[in-house]
């Protein structure tokens, strides 16, 4: 079977794609503005049952189909993502910026939770400590936290920027993480007293 690839078809998607899979059919589905908006509201149930009447009538399987934010390429086997794809860093100073979207098929979302996707917080805090071992020679993964505070949810298909900021002397990381001119989490990352030169 030919892959299937089309643009509109439904005001909840911006584009949908089905790829052969042996003798399975995969269907990729990309949320539009709106679809986006269920998604957030409803999860990956909520989006498919509003799906569902259109998707009967389009051959469109809801046990195969994924909902991301961009199709994958066609020889890529996918898995649920881990973390989002963070643009290249701008340097702010001693910071670093690091911009990034959640994509709607985030692993963590099969189980927080089905029906209102939130990424948790303390993943949150794990995105900000691997960028900095991988940017900023900060080697001490998030071992003691003096200060933490998580303002507004951060879910799918919105946008964010990741601020990160590791003291001179290696002893702390700062991160801040904003959606527009909001704050949804920040907090500072102690290094052990032993580990620091």
């Amino acid at each position: 079977m030919p892959a299937v690839s089309v643009t509109g078809g439904h005001a909840l998607l911006a584009h949908f794609t089905c790829r052969p899979a042996g003798s399975e059919r995969t269907w990729y589905l990309v949320p539009s503005a709106a679809g986006g908006r269920l998604f957030r509201r409803q999860g990956v149930r909520g989006f498919l049952d509003a799906l569902a009447p259109w998707a009967g009538s389009a051959g469109i399987e809801p046990a195969s189909a994924h909902v991301v934010s961009t199709v994958p390429p066609a020889h890529d086997i996918r898995w649920p993502p881990l973390r989002p794809a963070f643009a290249a860093p701008r340097r702010d100073g001693a910071a670093l910026r690091f911009a990034f979207e959640v994509p709607f098929d985030l692993a963590i979302f099969r189980g927080h939770f089905p029906t209102v996707p939130i990424v948790p917080g303390a993943l949150l805090a794990g995105w900000a400590a691997e960028l900095g071992r991988e940017h900023c020679g900060w080697q001490h993964g998030a071992c003691c936290a003096p200060m933490l505070k998580f303002r507004r949810i951060v879910q799918p298909g919105l946008s964010f920027e990741l601020r990160i900021e590791v003291s001179e002397e290696r002893s702390s990381l700062d991160f801040h993480i904003r959606q527009g001119d909001a704050t949804c989490a920040l907090g500072t990352f102690n290094a052990r007293r032993h580990d620091v030169a």
